[in-house]
């Protein structure tokens, strides 16, 4: 792409991406640009003012008169993005080394006991060792409701874990009632870790899972 085009596309979206916030200030620069209301002779090539730019590209190419869609949420600052709240305490309460239907029985107890209020979300990724095949699922028994899809094959079991956590979150986001207690359960410690301690060897999968925490919050 030539070098000026270039420069006129990132501009364009820069626009296009502060216009969709009302209260983003740089849309001063645009819509209260006194250079463009006020002087019309040719700039300095190193020195032309952004609004003036913007403002000429618009009606140049026949863009000046497109509403752009607001965003209604905007996504949650980065400084409280990495808060969403986990617990790993199950996993205090159960040894692998029991007998896998006094496990099952210890945990579907402590899950009552500790979430007797709340919607359960179950959530699950796997693989198959022989053809690679992957999948993620989540479950809502109260409601009856399951989803289930197939990701990419190949890919870890960690990041299929990760992908049905999103998932769930992204169920919920649309679903949740107002007021509602919502538990995710996973069997998967990693993700859990990483969730915690906002780390990942998957921070595209990361990122998506803490907005989504960080929006549910503002929600309720």
């Amino acid at each position: 792409m030539p070098l000026q085009l270039r420069r006129d596309h990132l501009s364009l979206k820069y626009y296009a991406r502060t216009k969709q916030n009302p209260s983003n200030p740089a849309n001063q620069l645009v819509d209260d640009c006194i250079e463009y209301q006020i002087y019309n002779h040719k700039w300095n090539d190193h020195n032309i003012p952004y609004g003036f730019i913007v403002q000429n590209l618009l009606k140049d190419n026949d863009l000046d008169k497109i509403k752009l869609v607001t965003k209604n949420i905007q996504d949650p600052p980065p400084w409280i993005i990495g808060e969403a709240k986990t617990s790993s305490n199950i996993k205090n309460n159960i040894s692998k080394k029991e007998n896998p239907h006094i496990i099952k029985t210890k945990a579907l107890e402590y899950i009552d006991n500790a979430y007797k209020n709340h919607l359960k979300i179950y959530t699950d990724g796997s693989k198959d060792p022989a053809s690679g095949k992957t999948v993620y699922a989540f479950l809502i028994p109260s409601k009856l409701s399951a989803s289930y899809k197939r990701t990419s094959d190949n890919l870890s079991v960690y990041t299929t874990e990760m992908t049905a956590i999103y998932q769930s979150l992204k169920w919920l986001f649309s679903n949740q009632q107002p007021g509602q207690k919502v538990v995710i359960l996973t069997d998967s410690y990693s993700a859990i870790q990483s969730i915690q301690n906002n780390v990942s060897s998957r921070p595209d999968i990361l990122e998506p899972i803490q907005i989504l925490a960080c929006r549910l919050k503002q929600k309720l």
